[in-house]
């Protein structure tokens, strides 16, 4: 099991540089580029904490660095202490969708925790013996080779997801992420209008996601360990490993996955299914209230059915609107033991949103408890 009332003191890197408000994004960049920082610690004017940076950040806000102004992209971030617990340190990373979390003392930024320094101490415990078919998501959704580029956009946001496997007969030849899309395709024709890449060929989203796909995938067997499957992120500098047999992705599994472990611990989840939230966009104290209610809900009402596990949602505004309201979207994964159900939810307003999502969870739990019951009597009469 994962090390209990660990605190995070010992975790603590001083790995990150301090950046203004109102200085540009291009100087944020040239200082994370620099290799000295992997992320950037924002404070005002009056040295008061803003929120986190980090080069990806800047990537997917894709406007001009040189115009734009760090206060505009600076990630909102919780502070927590150098002695709160490991579990607690996890959770807050998850709930907020944050790679790094401000340790503070005495109003003091005294250093900041890492995905990659909670992960590796999680490794060294008897969490590092876990194989990873007990964590990964099973049965992927996957896209061919030959699908364009708009079309494997449209199903990463249909799906709520950020990385799809890439298939040509079934067989994994690649992997395509959100970041990868936004920086080979959609970027660089943004910043056509900045003047840089005069004279590049700037790809079309007609063209097949082959063309924008990693195509040396990092991949592991359903029977890799925790540890091994840390290593080999941290070691490679990537967020999700794909699980394979016979050359096929049966499962992907993601630091996210690896962390909420941890972030259970302490829960009786015999009794309690832990549930996490994670905005993605500026939504308000009232919004996110109305959110987990109806989680703590969902849970409650399905505890006896369903006994422990995870219920995370994610929030996110899209930029279209319909009326005046901006769509929101919310994707839900529910994590039950060895079952998962994915739900989402596309609509105005967060609690329309949710309440879609919710909706579609619900009906696979049911169908779910329907066949498990089928199994049972077809068990008892022998058919």
């Amino acid at each position: 099991m994962p090390p209990r009332f660990f605190p995070v003191r010992d975790l603590m890197v001083k790995d990150f540089g301090v950046i203004g408000t109102e200085d540009f994004a291009s100087k944020a960049i040239g200082m994370i580029r620099g290799g000295k920082y992997h992320v950037l610690v924002v404070m005002d004017e009056d040295k008061r904490f803003v929120g986190m940076l980090t080069e990806r950040m800047i990537a997917r806000s894709r406007l001009n660095p040189n115009t734009t102004k760090v206060r505009s992209i600076a990630k909102p971030s919780p502070k927590a202490s150098p002695e709160v617990d490991l579990s607690e340190a996890a959770l807050l990373m998850l709930e907020n969708d944050l790679r790094y979390l401000p340790i503070f003392e005495d109003g003091d930024l005294v250093g900041v925790v890492s995905y990659d320094s909670v992960l590796s101490k999680l490794a060294q415990s008897e969490l590092g013996l876990v194989r990873i078919k007990d964590l990964m998501t099973a049965n992927p959704t996957s896209v061919d080779a030959s699908a364009s580029i708009a079309k494997t956009l449209a199903l990463m946001r249909n799906k709520g997801i950020s990385k799809l496997p890439v298939v040509r007969n079934g067989k994994l030849v690649g992997i395509i992420t959100m970041h990868d899309i936004v920086e080979k395709a959609i970027y660089p024709r943004d910043r056509q209008g900045f003047g840089e890449f005069v004279g590049e060929t700037i790809r079309s989203l007609s063209n097949s996601v082959r063309s924008v796909m990693t195509k040396r995938v990092l991949s592991v067997e359903k029977n890799t360990s925790f540890r091994t499957a840390v290593g080999m992120m941290i070691e490679h500098e990537i967020s999700s490993l794909v699980v394979v047999e016979d050359h096929r992705a049966i499962g992907i599994v993601t630091e996210k996955d690896l962390l909420e472990p941890v972030a259970r611990l302490g829960m009786d989840l015999k009794e309690k299914m832990a549930v996490q939230t994670a905005f993605k966009s500026a939504f308000g104290d009232e919004e996110k209230t109305t959110a987990r209610n109806l989680l703590e809900s969902f849970a409650s009402k399905h505890r006896r059915v369903l006994g422990g596990g995870t219920l995370g949602a994610t929030f996110k505004y899209h930029k279209e609107k319909r009326g005046e309201s901006p769509l929101v979207h919310c994707r839900i994964r529910l994590n039950s033991g060895k079952r998962q159900f994915l739900g989402f939810g596309e609509e105005r307003g967060l609690d329309t949103a949710l309440r879609m999502a919710l909706s579609s969870v619900e009906r696979q739990v049911m169908r779910s408890k329907e066949l498990r019951r089928a199994r049972r009597y077809s068990r008892r009469t022998g058919d």
